[in-house]
């Protein structure tokens, strides 16, 4: 019975799915896939929330998730260089362990928008600072370095109509390495006017990082600031592979764990 259900799940999650849409640019290929739940897959690196189902409580004190489409594109603000002239958000994130990256999931509602995707480098996690005054600036004008090839986008098809739906970008070809004690932020740009939005926390939560919109602080044109000048957290999640170096350190690990117990055996 037990078996049957878990089938069931599965054959639902993939009939959600939408099919997988491929992009490429500078050797990186990124396959998104939408419409599979409101669960992280399999088990992210890196997570802002446990899961993007809980919609109310986040955090304690009534922080429910509010669905997040402003990316600061009214018409008449100055962008300043960002690529598609709409403006954007980020959400940050720092790894306790580095490797490969192989995947960004997202908590998206509303309608197909095509994104440009971009992870910021920040420095030393070390040196970053969760407040409502915080900013930073994109590398397209000046600022942290875009780790991702210029031109990466991808499209989320909107999944189940009105709902929260993960979204999934998973990336092959070259290897985009993230280090342990870095702080990046992913930053998603519409390429044309969105009509999706972003799940995010609606109240002030207190957790190591934050979501940032483009050109929040008008006095500074150019830069991402802390979202509403309030800190707030986006649904995120982030997968790695461990880098090689760490692989063969681990299994020399367990070699030696092995040997050590065959010793005192004997």
């Amino acid at each position: 019975m037990k078996t049957s259900i878990k089938i069931l799940t599965a054959m639902s999650v993939l009939a959600l799915a939408t099919a997988a849409q491929a992009n490429t640019a500078g050797g990186v290929t990124v396959n998104e896939t939408d419409g599979l739940g409101t669960s992280w897959l399999g088990t992210p690196t890196f997570t802002t929330f446990p899961n993007p189902t809980p919609l109310a409580n986040v955090g304690g004190g009534g922080n429910a998730f509010s669905a997040e489409g402003n990316f600061n594109q009214t018409a008449g603000v100055v962008t300043l260089n960002e690529p598609y002239g709409l403006g954007g958000l980020a959400q940050t994130f720092s790894l306790t362990s580095g490797g490969t990256l192989t995947d960004l999931q997202f908590g998206f509602s509303g309608g197909a928008t095509t994104l440009g995707l971009f992870i910021f480098d920040l420095g030393p996690a070390s040196g970053y600072t969760v407040a409502t005054s915080s900013t930073f600036t994109p590398s397209y004008n000046g600022g942290a370095a875009n780790l991702l090839p210029s031109g990466l986008q991808f499209t989320y098809n909107g999944g189940a109509a009105g709902t929260l739906n993960i979204a999934d970008a998973n990336f092959t070809g070259t290897g985009i390495n993230l280090l342990a004690g870095e702080e990046y932020a992913v930053a998603l740009e519409p390429t044309a006017n969105p009509t999706m939005q972003w799940s995010r926390s609606g109240a002030v939560v207190s957790p190591p990082d934050q979501v940032y919109r483009y050109n929040q602080f008008g006095g500074t044109i150019g830069q991402y600031g802390a979202l509403n000048g309030a800190i707030r957290v986006a649904s995120l999640a982030v997968t790695v592979t461990p880098e090689p170096a760490t692989m063969a350190l681990m299994g020399a690990g367990i070699a030696l764990t092995g040997l050590l117990i065959r010793r005192r055996k004997a």
